[in-house]
Order: structure tokens, then C-alpha cells, then sequence
């Protein structure tokens, strides 16, 4: 179902309900983030082990790369501690227990072009496999002569 197919841009975790101003705060500083919109090019197929494959990108554009580190930063500011691990790999999932199914890492044949025009704060849906609700939706700045 495509509906589910996004592209993680900061994981939170668990927050548990003592938590729920963090959030809050959270909200107030992303509403604050002034990010221009901007184009994704997903060019390349990957894998996490033998569990997760994904598609992603080849370059990561500036803009993305500014929109992870706001996140990072509000974040932080709120008092939230994420549990990003690594270098950050935007991908979106398109498998799970992909194993020897998925292709090895390389090009995409045809590249997905995805115009990105806002980023949102989901929750995933622990009694529903692959299911995620809508907290909020962040809309970034059209792009000069959009």
C-alpha cells in the first residue's frame, strides 16, 4: 500500500505519555523551522542486513540534509533524545525479510523523481503492522519561482 512508503527523516522512539510536553515543545519548534521545499531523486536500491530493503538516493540534496539537521536540533532543544544511530541513509522501506529476494546495492533503472513539499510527524501503530497515524504537518517555503 503505498500510503505507508515514507522516508524516515529522524527516529524518535518510544515517548512515553510522561513525556507528552516534550512533544509539545517539540511542535512548537518545528513549526518554527523556515526549509524550502525541494526534489528527491531515488536512484539506487539498498539493504540492511538481510532484513530491510530499501530505495534511496545517490546524492542527498542540501535541502534534505538542512531539514535532518533542523530535526536533529529541535530535537535536542525540546529535550527529546533521539535514537538516531549512524550516519544519516534517507531511504524509504519497500521490503521486510527481504533476504536473498532483493537485489544487491546498486542503480535504480529508473530513478523515482519525489518532489518533497512538507514532512510530517507520524506515530507508528503498534497493533497495526505498518500502520501510522498523522501527529502533524510541517509544510516547507516554495522554492524561488515556484
Amino acid at each position: 500500500m503505498a500510503s505507508r512508503y515514507h522516508l524516515t527523516l529522524l527516529y524518535l522512539g518510544a515517548i512515553a505519555s510522561a513525556k507528552t510536553g516534550l512533544l509539545q515543545d517539540l511542535l512548537i519548534h518545528l513549526q518554527t523551522l523556515r526549509l524550502k521545499q525541494f526534489g528527491l531523486s531515488l536512484d539506487r536500491t539498498g539493504h540492511f542486513g538481510s532484513k530491510v530493503a530499501w530505495i534511496g538516493c545517490t546524492n542527498i540534496p542540501p535541502a534534505l540534509q538542512d531539514l535532518h539537521a533542523g530535526l536533529v536540533r529541535s530535537t535536542a532543544s525540546a529535550g527529546i533524545v533521539t535514537e538516531q544511530a549512524g550516519a544519516f541513509v534517507p531511504h524509504v522501506t519497500v521490503a521486510r525479510d527481504a533476504g536473498s529476494r532483493w537485489p544487491a546495492s546498486g542503480p535504480l533503472q529508473m530513478p523515482i523523481r519525489w518532489p518533497v513539499h512538507d514532512f510530517l510527524l507520524m506515530r507508528s501503530m503498534p497493533s497495526q503492522q505498518f500502520a501510522y497515524r498523522t501527529v502533524a504537518r510541517f509544510p516547507l517555503t516554495p522554492a524561488h519561482g515556484d
